[in-house]
């Protein structure tokens, strides 16, 4: 199930941190993404 911008529901809006569409991109991209970028911020 996807939301458009602001669009999360009030019960889940305070604690979602991403809400991606799988069919624009899947899981094992996503995962790459997130680990990718928290190594670039440790660096």
């Amino acid at each position: 199930m996807t939301y458009a911008d602001r669009s999360l529901p009030e019960f889940v809006a305070g604690v979602a941190d991403l809400a991606i569409d799988p069919a624009l991109m899947d899981a094992a991209t996503v995962a790459e993404e997130l680990v990718d970028g928290a190594a670039d911020r440790a660096a």
